[in-house]
């Protein structure tokens, strides 16, 4: 028996919805199709090297889909929405912060930001009918003020994700399953950089940070 696709139609209400939510949310989909996301082996290994936040959420490795299980995973899907959200909720523009400041001050404002919108628009998509929509969000999940993994040390990953509080609304890390974030978003024609040690003034009015939404 083949899978019923949603007609174009459908899929375009349907992406007309949940833009209008993202919308609301302050954030907009840009549609792009699902082979266009570029998964690479590089990107798991800059979070396994290099990153503080390894093995301390389980929106991160090594609790995430591996690289070939993303691309499977992708394999799967025609359609998907890159959504943007442009600023830092609560970055002051006029300042010029450090960026161990704006890690440690707002970094958990814009995750839950992200998170929060990105559970939306999957739970919306799929009321609809997009009954295979998957979201992907930017930064670590930061609901919790530590998460499970530190404090029951030793259980296995099942356990870990059963004892999350916060298990039905989060979602792993793009980069977390091997996803290039740049080289996607910047194929799509969207803006990306990276952030130097010390943000700017007005920095703040040019970070732009992404979540993906799988449809079909």
């Amino acid at each position: 028996m083949t899978e019923a696709a949603l007609t174009t139609d459908e899929l375009s209400s349907i992406i007309t919805e949940v833009d209008k939510i993202a919308t609301e949310r302050g954030a907009s989909c840009h549609p792009l199709r699902a082979h266009d996301v570029v998964v690479a082996e590089w990107v798991r290994f800059k979070c396994e090297f290099g990153c503080r936040g390894y093995g301390k959420k389980l929106s991160c490795p090594p609790y995430t889909p591996s690289v070939e299980e993303t691309r499977r995973i992708l394999s799967s899907y025609s359609h998907a929405l890159l959504v943007r959200f442009k600023d830092v909720p609560g970055f002051d523009a006029d300042r010029k912060e450090p960026i161990k400041e704006w890690h440690s001050r707002l970094l958990r404002k814009l995750a839950v930001w992200i998170h929060d919108t990105m559970f939306e628009l999957e739970r919306t998509a799929f009321l609809l009918g997009a009954y295979k929509a998957l979201a992907f969000v930017a930064y670590p999940c930061e609901y919790c003020d530590e998460c499970v993994v530190a404090t029951h040390e030793g259980l296995d990953e099942p356990a870990l994700k059963r004892l999350c509080p916060y298990k039905e609304k989060m979602r792993p890390s793009l980069e977390a399953c091997g996803i290039d974030v740049f080289t996607t978003v910047r194929h799509a024609g969207l803006p990306l950089h990276t952030i130097k040690k010390r943000a700017p003034k007005g920095m703040a009015a040019s970070v732009n940070s992404y979540g993906l939404l799988l449809l079909d």
